[in-house]
């Protein structure tokens, strides 16, 4: 999905792609649940490298990739203002049909914080 040849998407992303189609079916299988479990109509997977407070860890046991994942909400985002409550509107409106993409949040100190949807494998 991610080419590096003459793309402006910060190197990051090439990492997140692999931690993705790795474990596609898992993430698909923990946004399911939080859907059916009447949680959230939008699930928001949280990559991240350091210490986040926010979502459950559903990194996979014995995963050595270099990403944490955390689960979380759309909600619960635009709750603790990393969504604008002004532009929450716009990004539920835009919100990808979570039965076929997910919904990363990708946080890097260097590149700082990126939303993306990308589909389950």
């Amino acid at each position: 999905m991610f080419n590096n040849e003459h793309s402006e998407q910060p190197g990051y992303l090439y990492s997140i792609e692999h931690t993705l189609r790795e474990n596609g079916g898992y993430l698909k299988e923990c946004a399911a649940a939080v859907m059916n479990d009447n949680i959230t109509n939008f699930p928001v997977f949280i990559f991240h490298k350091g210490e986040v407070a926010w979502g459950e860890n559903i990194t996979p046991e014995g995963e050595s990739a270099e990403w944490q994942i955390h689960l979380t909400t759309a909600e619960d985002l635009i709750r603790r203002g990393v969504i604008e409550l002004e532009k929450a509107k716009l990004f539920v409106a835009g919100f990808k049909s979570p039965r076929d993409f997910a919904c990363v949040l990708a946080l890097s100190k260097t590149e700082g914080a990126h939303f993306i949807f990308y589909p389950y494998p």
